[in-house]
């Protein structure tokens, strides 16, 4: 049986492109409602050293519109980094900071390609003013080009059901 509905679900938060394009780096909000936590995976290509990814997580009270604010609950996440090129022969590298909502990054970031993982506990939402939404957002890298994607995976679904019949991310 696929695992798609019965332990996660998945969607896309940034879909790949230039992120020195800060117009657009706003990721997709994702409604923690109905699920126990959620994991925003972040994949880049190899940019300009110094023209590292700022990533803030931050929490809605709508799917669109409305209010946002920080999230500032990130203790630690987790990062895939290559010399250069990401092989599969990476190990993930736990970083640690004081809980924010900017992800701190070393500064070595942009030259690789890499995978980031930044988990979000529904139970860290601020549910009883509302905001149920959490997202992604990524300041402008810079002036030269960094490819890059934003993924969340919604775990510890409330409802499991069959992949065509799992509720919209964003409602």
């Amino acid at each position: 049986m696929e695992r798609l509905g019965l332990d996660y679900d998945l969607c896309a938060c940034i879909v790949p492109k230039d992120l020195q394009d800060n117009a657009h780096n706003i990721g997709l909000r994702v409604s923690l409602r109905d699920c126990e936590s959620v994991d925003f995976v972040l994949y880049k290509g190899i940019g300009t050293a110094g023209q590292d990814p700022v990533v803030d997580v931050q929490q809605a009270n709508a799917a669109s519109g409305g209010t946002a604010k920080d999230l500032d609950t990130i203790t630690h996440f987790f990062t895939k980094k290559g010399a250069v090129a990401l092989t599969g022969a990476e190990l993930w590298v736990e970083t640690t900071q004081v809980a924010a909502s900017e992800i701190t990054v070393d500064a070595t970031i942009a030259e690789a390609d890499c995978i980031q993982v930044y988990h979000v506990e529904a139970a860290d939402m601020d549910f009883a003013g509302g905001f149920y939404w959490a997202f992604i957002y990524i300041t402008d890298v810079g002036a030269n080009a960094q490819l890059g994607g934003v993924l969340a995976i919604r775990t510890g679904l409330n409802v499991q059901r069959k992949p065509s019949n799992l509720r919209n991310s964003n409602a």
